[in-house]
């Protein structure tokens, strides 16, 4: 998997879901702490989607 994400693919395991590869733009936010403006730097992350029948288990 985390070959599959260094070349930005996607992975999916049927029945369980799918994990996707996403990049997070640079983007301006505030601390919570001081109330100042601070930038928060792009970065890459990982997101899962469950699949249908993942769901249905659980309900």
């Amino acid at each position: 998997m985390t070959e599959a994400f260094i070349d930005g693919d996607n992975v999916l395991i049927s029945g369980f879901g799918t994990f996707k590869y996403k990049n997070r733009q640079l983007c301006k936010g505030v601390s919570p702490k001081t109330k100042e403006y601070i930038i928060i730097p792009a970065s890459k992350t990982v997101s899962f989607k469950p699949s249908n029948k993942l769901k249905d288990a659980m309900n």
